[in-house]
């Protein structure tokens, strides 16, 4: 039996070569490039997730430095802070704000669920008004900030629009939008159906 041999040809050996070169990008490609670029792909989708985090935490370590400098400046004038109710105050904030409103002309509130973390409970609250002059608005938001139960004005915004008076001239009003807090607290407090799961847990 003869050995049958052939050498490759220059063409058949540069075919063989770039077929050798194509299978390694391949293999490169699907073994190494890929699984670098998920990696890279990972750890950036990490870094946001982390940034968001302590995005997170700043606000609320500029929010509870706020409501320090409040404490700080209301103890250097000798007057008395603000107290955090037991939770359920809810009827006294009402008829708190309610008294307030109604010096204005006309007025809307809309409370949303209270929210709990920990031992502390939120009610954030939206108000609209409309009053004669800006005077008037300032007065608002005074008593709104000097109010006996914790309270902290989220946003106001207010607009100048004019009314028809009942002799049928058009008068200037101020209408006010404003969003704000009340903080109370479980220390001491009655829980009832109406409490909300604690966000911390």
């Amino acid at each position: 039996m003869k050995n049958v041999t052939r050498n490759f040809t220059g063409k058949e050996k540069i075919i063989i070569a770039l077929m050798l070169v194509i299978l390694l990008f391949l293999a490169y490609n699907q073994f190494v490039d890929k699984p670098i670029k998920q990696s890279i792909a990972d750890e950036q989708e990490e870094q946001k997730l982390l940034q968001a985090q302590i995005e997170g935490v700043n606000k609320k370590v500029l929010a509870l430095q706020q409501m320090q400098d409040e404490l700080d400046a209301l103890s250097s004038t000798g007057e008395t802070p603000p107290e955090m109710r037991p939770y359920n105050a809810k009827r006294e904030e009402r008829y708190f704000i309610a008294g307030v409103l109604k010096s204005t002309k006309r007025w809307n509130i809309s409370f949303s669920d209270c929210t709990r973390n920990g031992d502390q409970i939120r009610r954030q609250f939206t108000v609209t008004f409309t009053t004669e002059t800006y005077k008037k608005m300032e007065w608002f938001l005074t008593q709104l900030n000097k109010c006996p139960y914790r309270c902290i004005i989220n946003k106001a915004r207010c607009s100048i629009q004019n009314s028809r008076s009942l002799e049928g001239t058009e008068e200037p009003e101020v209408v006010v939008t404003l969003t704000a807090t009340f903080f109370e607290t479980m220390v001491g407090g009655t829980p009832d159906a109406d409490l909300p799961a604690d966000s911390r847990k």
